[in-house]
């Protein structure tokens, strides 16, 4: 489950458009044009939700799904409004750019063809150009809560759409293309994926909303209702998905929430961590990565293909360190089984591109890690101070649900848009707005804002 056109470049689609998922990429593509910063973001989002891969327009072999138009849009209006020459290029910038420039050049290298090219050349737009068109639309605190909001919101109609496929056992947005008509069945129980391109994708897209909302929740407005709605509806339709994956995002989100308390500790909790992977690789009679083999919440999940696959990929670093590899093929001669489904995102990283473009997807990872643990512990007032670690927490879910998924469709914007979320934070010192609720000695005493209104 590596990506729609799977490891090789070179193969052809054909142009598939529906009209009615026409009409509703016109309407997002104006709105993330000339509509207002939020509205823009809201509109991708919406696609993202009730569009699938399946409408393709292709020119010239690039593909042109409906995703990446839309964050194509996105950098022209970032370019025609001016509003990317605000952005001031900090080192997750930098190293999201050197990541994919990496990818591009080591895996046009690696295929030695010219659709090689133009295939990762199209996988580096949706990630590079969602994460800095999201960039250039959010600016505020108030950016980040509507787009939480609209996520809740959004979440409503998705359940409802996951209900009605669980119940008739077919999909509507069938007519789309991309995703089955029939839904598919495993150890009795109906995985169900809406407009998304997998069921595991599509409960992982939703598990990783649940921090961020789930974080709202601390805030005292009229908004809290549709933030606990929005909460019970993610993990509906996680439920409905019937996938490990997504349900490793959900225990990650509730012990990210637990260990809040030790979050002026962290730097311990990671050596210790570390130890312990270390004692455990000394005691265990088979290597620590065979623990992924022991992930499977869910009847008739395949944990031990992930531990296979990540298995193989360490005992040959030597065919992929350079530039990545054409073909995996010959792993699967060792244990019996067929491992080119490469159901492990930093796998696929390495054998894509290398080494290098492995380290840097990782230090992009730990980089953004650093940056929402020193704004949580540097923030002043428990909001703010939630809303930075849930923003950790996001990431936490997606740097383990990599373990035994790659990112294609939808959930790569998602993940580039957390990035960006986490990007464009920024603690801003300003004099606090007097509130009964909040009387105190000074009134113009500082307080800390999660974003900056321009960029660093």
């Amino acid at each position: 489950m590596t990506s729609e056109a799977g490891a090789n470049g070179g193969i052809v689609r054909d142009t598939h458009v529906h009209p009615l998922a026409m009409v509703m990429l016109a309407v997002a593509a104006i709105l993330v044009f000339a509509g207002p910063r939020r509205t823009a973001a809201a509109a991708m989002l919406f696609v993202a939700c009730f569009v699938s891969s399946g409408q393709d327009i292709v020119i010239f072999g690039a593909s042109l799904y409906a995703l990446r138009i839309l964050v194509l849009v996105g950098l022209l209006r970032a370019l025609v409004r001016n509003e990317i020459h605000s952005l001031r290029l900090n080192r997750i910038d930098t190293l999201v750019l050197l990541w994919c420039a990496c990818g591009v050049a080591a895996y046009t290298i690696q295929q030695a063809n010219f659709a090689g090219f133009v295939f990762k050349t199209g996988q580096s737009i949706d990630s590079a150009g969602a994460y800095f068109a999201f960039r250039c639309l959010f600016t505020s605190i108030d950016d980040l809560k509507f787009i939480v909001r609209w996520q809740a919101i959004l979440a409503i109609p998705v359940v409802a759409a996951f209900l009605f496929e669980h119940a008739t056992r077919y999909n509507p947005f069938s007519i789309f293309g991309g995703v089955p008509e029939i839904t598919a069945e495993r150890e009795g129980r109906f995985r169900c994926q809406g407009a998304f391109s997998h069921a595991i994708l599509a409960g992982t897209f939703w598990a990783s909303t649940l921090p961020l909302m789930a974080a709202m929740l601390w805030e005292k407005s009229k908004w809290r209702t549709l933030f606990a709605v929005g909460c019970a509806c993610a993990l509906l339709i996680i439920i409905l998905c019937a996938s490990s994956t997504p349900l490793l995002g959900v225990l990650v989100t509730v012990l990210g929430f637990l260990a809040f308390k030790l979050r002026n500790k962290m730097r311990a909790v990671r050596w210790s961590l570390l130890g312990l992977l270390g004692v455990l690789q000394i005691v265990m009679k088979a290597p620590v990565w065979s623990l992924l083999g022991r992930i499977n919440l869910v009847a008739g999940s395949t944990g031990y293909y992930r531990y296979m696959l990540a298995d193989a990929a360490i005992r040959h670093f030597g065919d992929w360190f350079a530039f990545g590899m054409v073909s995996n093929a010959a792993w699967g001669n060792e244990w019996g089984h067929y491992l080119t489904d490469i159901t492990n995102q930093y796998v696929l990283e390495g054998l894509r591109g290398g080494v290098i473009t492995l380290g840097l997807f990782i230090a992009i990872i730990w980089l953004s890690f650093l940056k929402t643990g020193k704004l949580t512990r540097a923030a002043t007032n428990n909001l703010d101070r939630i809303v930075f670690w849930a923003l950790g927490v996001t990431l936490a879910v997606h740097a383990a649900c990599f373990l035994a998924v790659s990112y294609f469709g939808q959930i790569v914007v998602l993940f580039n848009m957390h990035l960006a979320l986490i990007a464009s934070a920024k603690l801003e010192t300003r004099k606090a707005v007097h509130s009964s609720r909040f009387k105190t000695k000074k009134q113009d005493a500082a307080v800390v804002s999660p974003f900056k209104p321009q960029y660093e």
